[in-house]
């Protein structure tokens, strides 16, 4: 049996009354050493009932901040009957609907009649307190001229999205009208999906440059162990305030002008959109560290740095040498990567800037071939401490190597 939380059921979205309702069989993996007290983070406005054979009662506590990212803190407490301890696992019913009329939209998610992209940051599925990583299996009744992105039609007119084999901590999912086309080729194991007329001229451009991009990083990395990938081009105009993602199989980028740091980026609006996109494909290696530590770092300067790698051989060495110049005397004012005082948005930037820094000056110090090999076994051995990569530094080249780049990490 898997050793992750499973959620199971069936999701009925209503967008044009901009309503969702869920039921849900939750099978919870305790995590901890022993509790008989479990909670939950479910978005705002919202009418929950839980049961199970082992729930003794259910309190709702309101407004109680757990993330500056995540909109709506209403907390589900449930009480057991008994205590849990580590490896025991308990089935939980989740019965509930949520009103997305008094919708506050937030930097990554919009509930509109002709679009709708829900995850994470606004927790329409129970989630749990620490974010621990889950599985999925869901059936989503739309209405016929809507369809889910990603996820496979049923005889019965519902989408099945289901996620068994690479655990994540979120539960995404996007739907859009059928009359916004997709590119689906049989023969491709690729889906690009857009959600206004305007930007299907940058899906088509694009579909090229993702491929591109899946050979590059195949080559460079080994299979990244993904079996599909849909690209999801979202009407997300403010892109200072809303972001891009990529999940085990679904990657997100919002279409909006380049209003993100100029030092990463281009001014030109396909090219930016282009090196956004490399950043996300990245994360399909890049994505094994814990996201809520300062290992994160592995999973965001890596990414930026396969990134960089890839315009060197799609744009050219000079942007490649434009891009890292400016990064290096940026990061030069930058605290260490294993600082712990900064904020989380300086930290979201300092994996951005200084990692790639750091990476880009072993690199030298190692030469490309080398460079390139390190990260091929980082990838396939699955590491994902900072540790594990100061051992395998030291054993595949010698401990000066391996303190030259803690010393330029720390």
């Amino acid at each position: 049996m898997t050793q992750s939380t499973v959620y199971r059921g069936l999701v009925t979205v209503n967008p044009v009354s901009k309503k969702l309702e869920a039921h849900l069989k939750v099978t919870y993996f305790n995590k901890k050493i022993a509790t008989d007290y479990l909670e939950f983070i479910i978005y705002d406005h919202s009418h929950v009932q839980v049961t199970g054979l082992l729930v003794e009662s259910l309190r709702t506590i309101e407004n109680r901040e757990v993330s500056p990212f995540i909109l709506g803190q209403k907390i589900l407490g449930i009480q057991l009957i008994k205590t849990l301890h580590l490896g025991d696992f308990i089935e939980l019913n989740f019965d509930y609907t949520l009103d997305f009329n008094a919708f506050k939209i937030d930097f990554m998610n919009r509930f509109e009649p002709d679009y709708i992209e829900l995850g994470l940051y606004t927790p329409w599925y129970p989630l749990t307190m620490n974010f621990e990583d889950c599985l999925y299996d869901l059936e989503f009744s739309v209405p016929d001229t809507h369809y889910v992105v990603g996820a496979t039609p049923l005889t019965s007119g519902h989408w099945r999205l289901t996620q068994e084999k690479n655990p994540h901590c979120g539960i995404e999912f996007i739907i859009g009208l059928k009359e916004f086309q997709k590119i689906d080729p049989k023969e491709s194991l690729l889906k690009i999906h857009w959600f206004s007329h305007e930007d299907e001229p940058m899906a088509e451009a694009l579909y090229e440059n993702v491929q591109e991009a899946v050979s590059f990083f195949t080559e460079k990395f080994g299979a990244s162990g993904k079996e599909h990938l849909d690209m999801a081009l979202v009407p997300r105009r403010n892109t200072a305030s809303s972001g891009g993602y990529c999940r085990p199989n679904l990657i997100v980028i919002p279409m909006g002008e380049n209003l993100h740091n100029s030092d990463r980026y281009s001014e030109d609006r396909h090219t930016y959109i282009l090196e956004y996109m490399l950043h996300e494909v990245a994360h399909l290696w890049w994505s094994k560290a814990d996201t809520q530590s300062f290992e994160d770092w592995l999973n965001e300067s890596f990414a930026e740095y396969s990134k960089y790698m890839a315009i060197k051989a799609l744009l050219g060495e000079g942007r490649h040498r434009e891009i890292y110049r400016k990064l290096q005397l940026k990061a030069k004012t930058m605290p260490s990567l294993w600082d712990e005082r900064i904020s989380d948005e300086e930290r979201f930037e300092l994996m951005r800037v200084k990692g790639p820094v750091v990476l880009y000056a072993l690199e030298k110090k190692l030469g490309e071939t080398q460079m390139n090999q390190l990260l091929k076994e980082i990838h396939q051995n699955k590491l994902a401490t900072t540790e594990e990569i100061f051992a395998l530094v030291e054993k595949n080249y010698s401990p000066e190597t391996a303190t030259y780049f803690k010393t330029i990490t720390f």
